[in-house]
């Protein structure tokens, strides 16, 4: 299934509820995966108290479960010193994370969007056929990704994420 390379920030604004209408549409017809590394930088950014987020909410829990994650290669290190644009570490790792699998990367960051390397999915830019593919489902993956069920919770538990992150029960 075709998916999406969320940057950190994407990420927090989709579990913060703070996507714009393009974000958030083209985020629910498609699946979410991040680079590694994100996780690493929603815990740092939590610890320097630059996000609000709670990590140990549930509900946060289970929209970060089901992400598919991509994990760091030495083809994505490597990548990662050979891009078009400077960056912060996390951030070329992110974009070389999309390079190496060849999957489209969203970000609001003018840093990367520079890039003539860098498959970007919001970027007005569609492939061939004019519109970016869209899953045949929820744009989370299915997968066994998360074993947690918690059946002592009301299925109408407050959703994260402009409503695109649902739990599995949601």
């Amino acid at each position: 299934m075709p998916m999406l390379n969320l940057d950190t920030h994407i990420l927090i604004h989709a579990l913060q509820g703070g996507l714009n209408d393009d974000e958030r549409l083209l985020l629910s017809e498609h699946q979410w995966s991040i680079a590694s590394i994100v996780l690493w930088e929603l815990a740092k950014l939590k610890q320097l108290g630059r996000i609000t987020i709670d990590l140990d909410d549930r509900d946060v829990n289970q929209c970060l479960d089901r992400l598919h994650v991509w994990p760091l290669s030495l083809a994505i290190a490597r990548t990662s010193t050979h891009l078009d644009f400077s960056g912060d570490p996390a951030d070329e790792l992110i974009a070389a994370t999309s390079v190496v699998n060849h999957v489209p990367l969203v970000t609001r960051d003018a840093r990367i969007r520079v890039s003539k390397v860098v498959p970007f999915a919001a970027s007005g830019a569609a492939p061939p056929g004019g519109r970016w593919p869209v899953c045949s489902s929820a744009h989370l993956p299915a997968g066994p990704v998360s074993t947690r069920a918690d059946t002592t919770s009301p299925a109408s538990t407050t959703r994260v994420t402009d409503g695109l992150c649902r739990g599995s029960r949601g």
